[in-house]
């Protein structure tokens, strides 16, 4: 009787092994509050059809893994764009926050880091490729229901771009310190020459673009960023949206490098806030681990609320209170 009861408690855990797998690979996941998945530890690099204007580019794929394979069904992709000189590696921390929670995503690798309009091309050429071509192997039969655009600095206002061009192609946006795609959007300190030869500067303002943004949108801009001043970029990005369109939220001693881990941007924004200050030491900021952490759990709570169909689409929606975080300020020059 026990030998009986044991084989039908194994035939049992069997089937319900099966259940389970049957489930994960016909059923979509969903954008999850709990952590409901396993982050690769390696991404999977996408070139077909990666390619602008003879740039060629790649895309670095992470898919939320179960049960010791990968989902089948995403409900939904994000494509981020990182920031002036740094890559995808250096936004680990939110890849890890995402994808755990059921958010597949993708950085855009080995476009001209110094040009928003590039950066902008290349996200909207990788959602064309993977809507037409599909995901190749070994992730072949991969399946997204929806993507999000996303981006830091530079990134940012490619992110702004991309949708705005076509903004019904996705679902919704979010941006880290964006930088508008113009003049306004680089460092003062650098000067006009430097320009010329290494941004693509003639391009106009997104803010054009971002009015005709009408989905839901995040935008998470520093208090203290020193590399683009909020209110000439991220803020006036956001007041250019629609009215209702988005949420804006301001990171009280939030830096504009604090978004990612690229020595190379913390050495720059720590170099120019001491000139800032040349009668004394910097004000005090957030660690760069507690921005990123704020940034990463509050960018899931804004895709859960996506996913719902309940994000927040109020410009005057109350942000979160706390002494770190603040509705975006009203800027005399936005």
């Amino acid at each position: 009787e026990d030998q009986a009861h044991a084989f039908d408690t194994r035939s049992g855990m069997r089937m319900l092994r099966f259940y389970v797998l049957l489930t994960a690979a016909t059923s979509t996941l969903a954008v999850t509050r709990e952590p409901c998945c396993d982050v690769p530890k390696t991404p999977v690099t996408l070139t077909q059809g990666m390619s602008i204007e003879n740039e060629n580019f790649s895309l670095d794929l992470f898919v939320p893994v179960s049960s010791g394979e990968p989902v089948r069904h995403v409900a939904m992709l994000v494509l981020f764009a990182h920031g002036y000189g740094g890559g995808g590696g250096d936004y680990g921390y939110l890849r890890d926050v995402l994808v755990a929670h059921g958010v597949a995503i993708a950085f855009v690798n080995g476009l001209n880091g110094n040009c928003g309009r590039d950066m902008a091309h290349g996200l909207t050429q990788a959602v064309n490729v993977l809507r037409v071509n599909g995901v190749p192997k070994p992730l072949e039969g991969v399946t997204f229901s929806s993507y999000v655009l996303g981006g830091h600095s530079v990134g940012g206002g490619a992110a702004t771009l991309a949708m705005g061009w076509n903004p019904s192609a996705y679902a919704a946006y979010f941006s880290f310190a964006a930088a508008d795609t113009t003049r306004s959007g680089i460092p003062s300190f650098v000067p006009d020459w430097a320009v010329e030869k290494w941004f693509c500067s003639a391009i106009d303002s997104a803010a054009p673009t971002a009015a005709n943004i009408t989905k839901p949108a995040l935008v998470i801009a520093g208090s203290e960023d020193d590399i683009a001043p909020p209110c000439n970029n991220a803020v006036k990005l956001f007041r250019a949206m629609p009215s209702g369109s988005g949420l804006c939220v301001e990171v009280l001693r939030g830096t504009h490098c604090g978004f990612s881990t690229s020595f190379g941007c913390s050495a720059l924004e720590g170099m120019v806030r001491i000139l800032k200050e040349p009668s004394g030491l910097p004000p005090p900021v957030m660690s760069p681990h507690e921005q990123m952490q704020f940034a990463a759990n509050r960018t899931l709570a804004f895709l859960v609320d996506v996913a719902d169909g309940t994000a927040a689409t109020a410009q005057t929606a109350a942000c979160l209170e706390s002494e770190s975080v603040n509705q975006c300020p009203e800027c005399a020059t936005a």
